[in-house]
């Protein structure tokens, strides 16, 4: 670790891990701001490899069925309230920016968490790699395990069989918004 860094930034002690956790909540902060229009223009840097064998690469590797289920999920695409009544295509494609918004999310607590790693001392590198690795790493397994799956649903809804992320969430202005986003203008519209 470069000296400098170490004396502006010597964390050690209490402090790591709560700076772990903050990171966790600088992540969720800054992907809960992507419209569904950046998400789905990235979408395809995140498309299912050849490799991942269309997901079961972590069945295989992970056992991923086995304990999937176990791991909380937080929103409102929870796969547990997943009925075929809501299965449409634009529900699949707002479920797969939503995953890939998820799969973000612990990708860049990952990477923030890294960056900790620059200004703590050594000892307690272990802590923030097992923390990281633990929280972050079992979430986008399980959303790359998924996708493919969420893929086939919207190729077969599709008529031409390609993948397509519906548009559907854009609106008048040409303009597509988060739910939050959504909410924020509504409440702006009352109050004006």
């Amino acid at each position: 670790m470069p000296q400098w860094t170490r004396t502006l930034f010597p964390l050690d002690g209490w402090p790591v891990p709560i700076v772990v956790v903050i990171t966790q909540f600088a992540a969720s902060l800054i992907v809960n701001f992507l419209s569904y229009s950046k998400l789905s223009a990235i979408y395809p840097l995140f498309k299912i490899r050849t490799l991942e064998r269309n997901g079961e690469i972590y069945q295989e590797l992970f056992n991923v069925k086995s304990w999937k289920e176990h791991i909380p999920s937080i929103g409102a695409f929870d796969k547990k309230t997943l009925t075929k009544e809501k299965l449409t295509a634009e529900y699949v494609s707002q479920y797969l920016l939503e995953g890939l918004r998820a799969e973000l999310c612990h990708l860049i607590s990952i990477i923030l968490s890294m960056a900790v790693l620059l200004v703590s001392i050594p000892k307690t590198w272990s802590f923030i790699l097992g923390y990281s690795a633990l929280l972050n790493l079992p979430c986008i397994i399980i959303q790359r395990y998924n996708r493919p799956r969420f893929e086939r649903i919207l190729a077969a809804k599709n008529e031409n069989g390609q993948i397509g992320i519906t548009v559907f969430w854009i609106k008048d202005d040409g303009k597509a918004y988060t739910s939050r986003e959504e909410k924020r203008m509504r409440r702006k519209a009352r109050h004006s």
